[in-house]
């Protein structure tokens, strides 16, 4: 699994984090966005953006262009066990929902893997997921 694998199911689930797990589905690391671009080397986007508007909002055109890199580059084939994160900040199943929202807010961070007692991985509550919860029309 290397940098490129990872950047394709960002880009094809519209996902922030990617979830590192063994063979027996426990938890071993997370890469994020912010992870993938640290490594990624600096392109001029400045033209793809404004050519690019017509074809959706600006999240969308950003979001298109983010990982925008030659395919040759050689960061595209880095181990992502070499870029990801190990320290994980996680929950169990039994966590309230409310729980896990604080601690998303109280840590500042975006992403929170539900782990079992095993660390198998059970889901993820991301400050997107939780976002809609505050409007009530």
């Amino acid at each position: 699994f290397n940098l490129a694998k990872a950047m394709d199911v960002m880009q094809e689930g519209k996902f922030r984090h990617v979830l590192i797990v063994d063979k027996q589905g426990r938890l071993t690391g997370i890469i994020s966005d912010r992870d993938i671009l640290r490594y990624l080397p600096i392109r001029s986007r400045q033209g793809q953006t404004q050519g690019a508007r017509s074809a959706g909002t600006r999240a969308e055109v950003f979001r298109s262009n983010l990982f925008d890199v030659a395919p040759e580059d050689a960061s595209l084939g880095l181990p992502v066990k070499n870029i990801m994160s190990r320290e994980i900040v996680h929950v169990l199943p039994t966590c309230s929902f409310y729980d896990a929202v604080k601690m998303l807010h109280e840590m500042k961070i975006s992403c929170l893997p539900v782990v079992d007692d095993e660390k198998k991985l059970r889901g993820i509550v991301t400050t997107l997921k939780y976002s809609w919860f505050g409007d009530t029309d």
